[in-house]
């Protein structure tokens, strides 16, 4: 339109915009306005006028700041981590399978039926809505798919890294005198801990193998095995051993697609790539390296 008739200004009129579609609109250089009183109108050489971030009350017609769900946060990250773990079209239903079908196969592998992934259709609703509201999902029909995985994962991400850092206050460091390996470390812990666990970071070294064993960072749930994990001593069996960190997850969810390799227990590919992107530095490299050469070749793949 804007090519047919270049002197005049185009603006997309509808009832509400969710922030993320607003953003989305003047990243693309359309204008809109909307009931609630948002507007962006950009007149090149003429005027600007922007105003954001207000929302209608439908019941007091006060505006109010949009409240959508987190879908960053505690359970509801649970259906992101299966949008990004399988990319294709899913329903609500069918996310809810998955979820259940993740909780036993999750038992079998760690011979547990402690990790219940399962959350209500409800919630499952709420987060696809907020998803869609967001931009962030495409509907087809009764189906959604997730256009662009890589900026959904890279905005996790970023909304990850505070509340890995707000968990670290919990975790804690012990001496290592399990092994140098992960193998041996994980033979070790086995032996202590009654329950579900899984390295993460570390971890992803069989698929990055420039990943540095400096520390090893293992979630746990908590339990009274805590204090034999926090008393290990013994002479370190090596001069430079790795440090161990037990961290408690801030949610099950962080055992969703978690599998067994070469005997070690290790997190999804994506949990390992939120956690090496938390830690910043240079573990950053690292979480590139496993999201170019393992995450998103998978996705090219499906």
């Amino acid at each position: 339109m804007k090519s047919l008739r270049p002197g005049v200004s185009f603006a997309l009129i509808c009832p509400a915009l969710s922030p993320r579609a607003q953003t989305y609109c003047i990243e693309q250089g359309i204008d809109f306005i909307d009931l609630a009183g948002n507007i962006s109108i950009n007149v090149p050489g003429e005027f600007t006028l922007q105003r954001l971030g207000t929302r209608t009350n439908r019941r007091t017609g006060e505006s109010a700041s949009p409240v959508f769900p987190n879908v960053f946060s505690g359970r509801y990250s649970r259906v992101l981590r299966v949008l990004l773990e399988k990319p294709r079209a899913w329903t609500l239903t069918e996310i809810s399978k998955e979820l259940a079908a993740e909780t036993d196969r999750i038992a079998k592998t760690f011979s547990t039926p402690t990790l219940q992934f399962a959350i209500s259709l409800g919630a499952i609703s709420k987060i696809l809505s907020s998803l869609d509201e967001q931009l962030w999902v495409r509907r087809q029909g009764s189906s959604l798919i997730v256009p662009e995985p890589r900026r959904l994962l890279l905005e996790w991400a970023e909304k990850y890294k505070d509340r890995y850092r707000w968990r670290l206050r919990s975790s804690f460091e012990t001496p290592n005198s399990l092994g140098s390996t992960l193998a041996e470390i994980n033979s070790g812990v086995q032996s202590i801990v009654r329950g579900p666990y899984a390295f993460t970071a570390a971890a992803a070294a069989s698929d990055a193998p420039f990943v540095d064993l400096d520390r090893v960072d293992i979630y746990v749930l908590p339990s009274r095995n805590d204090m034999k994990l926090r008393k290990l001593e013994g002479r370190p069996i090596s001069a430079t051993p790795p440090r161990l960190r037990f961290l408690y997850p801030y949610d099950e969810g962080v055992f969703l697609y978690a599998r067994t390799d070469a005997s070690v227990s290790r997190v999804s590919n994506i949990q390992a790539y939120l956690d090496l992107y938390a830690r910043g530095g240079r573990d950053l490299k690292q979480a590139d390296y496993l999201l170019e050469n393992v995450i998103a070749a998978r996705w090219k793949a499906a």
